[in-house]
């Protein structure tokens, strides 16, 4: 364990300025995302909204991320990563300060739209940027790094988002909405930092990239099923998480905001195991060890158990499946040739929103028809079927050895 500690902290003492300011700017709008994302389903039923028509407003969400990320992937391989982190750091939290101040549908369904691109950008440059700005021999750390680091800002956010509700101590609606404001508020100060990063010259990498476009697309359009089946699961139960502890537990703003806490706090444990697994199975072998995991707790959320069991169902499912990304965000980038990175990303981004979006949308009809317990089963089956697609299209391609690093050209073949 020590060991781990002092690996992270040589990587952040060692890493140039634009990661360590990557690094605090992630943490910022990881605060900011995650109050958003605890309290704001709670802001719209408190303001009226039924579950079908929250779910209606949070598919405009992944339409317009899913719409705008190819361009954006393209744009920042074409003109650096750089300015797109800015901005977007700007804008997620400019859009939920709007958000915050209406409850009108159609002006929602646009700011909903808008917050989908606005997240999108960080998330489709972030990587790439890091990857300019990283060896490949410290990428895993890095990313593990990125990984905890939001996960922080994570539990930060979701812990603030219901202790605010209680400072104010208005009616639960005009609470929540003071919460976000406040949050939103402090992200857009904070995304000043940003003007401090530097676009970087590539860094010269030690491995033999694809050749051509061809064996990248077909790695790309791999990913991309398992991208896609992971999505669809996902939409259809994470954004009712919040609705599913009020309706089902009776719970309030406050102790929900701390499970959501909790949760992000399990992120963090087996996110900073990530290194040692990967250097132990090597980084996709330990995607797929955190992913098979996971399944056993879905498994007991369609159950319908008691509350202490849906409380740690919900913790170690959201620990394990999210840990294992940064490991195999490390092995993508390796896999994909630098200039095609913000591409890759953003295709892979593209598939999860679109399928995220149709999950989202199918899961608030399901929910308020027959209930929670169906789409929790929906959910694990279709994590098993993208663990197995991953698992197959991958099995005798990888180097058994303790790093991350794939026989490329084997990979792309077939």
């Amino acid at each position: 364990m020590k060991s781990l500690f002092r690996d992270y902290l040589t990587t952040i003492k060692e890493s140039n300025r634009n990661v360590k300011i990557t690094i605090l700017l992630a943490l910022f709008v990881a605060i900011v995302q995650n109050a958003y994302l605890t309290v704001f389903n709670l802001y719209l039923a408190a303001g009226g909204y039924s579950t079908s028509s929250i779910g209606k407003i949070l598919f405009y969400s992944n339409i317009g991320a899913s719409i705008f990320a190819l361009p954006i992937g393209i744009i920042g391989d074409r003109f650096g990563h750089k300015r797109l982190i800015s901005l977007s750091a700007f804008f997620i939290s400019l859009n939920i300060l709007l958000q915050a101040t209406t409850t009108n549908s159609i002006l929602l369904s646009c700011l909903s739209f808008l917050y989908g691109i606005s997240g999108l950008v960080i998330h489709v440059s972030i990587y790439p940027y890091l990857s300019i700005n990283t060896s490949t021999k410290d990428r895993v750390n890095v990313f593990s790094l990125i990984f905890i680091i939001t996960n922080i800002g994570a539990i930060i956010g979701s812990f603030l988002s219901g202790k605010l509700g209680d400072i104010f101590r208005q009616s639960e609606f005009i609470s929540l909405r003071l919460s976000l404001i406040t949050l939103s508020s402090i992200g857009i100060i904070a995304s000043t930092m940003s003007f401090k990063m530097k676009e970087r010259n590539k860094i010269q990498e030690t491995f033999v990239p694809l050749k051509n476009l061809k064996q990248a697309l077909i790695v790309s359009i791999k990913f991309a099923v398992h991208s896609g089946l992971i999505g669809l699961g996902a939409g259809m139960v994470l954004p009712f998480f919040n609705l599913y502890f009020r309706q089902i537990f009776h719970l309030n703003a406050d102790y929900i905001g701390s499970l959501f806490s909790v949760s992000a706090l399990f992120f963090l444990i087996f996110g900073f195991l990530g290194p040692r697994l990967s250097r132990k199975y090597g980084a996709f072998k330990g995607t797929l060890i955190y992913e098979s995991l996971s399944i056993p707790f879905l498994v007991a959320l369609a159950s319908g158990p008691p509350l202490y069991l849906a409380v740690i169902s919900f913790w170690m499912r959201g620990g394990l499946m999210n840990a294992g990304l940064p490991l195999l965000s490390s092995v993508q980038m390796e896999m994909i040739p630098e200039d095609k990175r913000g591409v890759f990303s953003a295709f892979l981004m593209f598939v999860d929103n679109l399928f995220r979006s149709i999950g989202t949308l199918f899961g608030g009809i399901i929910i308020a028809k027959i209930g929670f317990n169906t789409n929790f089963l929906l959910m694990a089956l279709l994590y098993i079927a993208s663990i197995l697609f991953l698992f197959y299209s991958f099995r005798n391609k990888l180097k058994h050895t303790k790093t991350q690093h794939v026989e490329i050209e084997e990979l792309a073949v077939k």
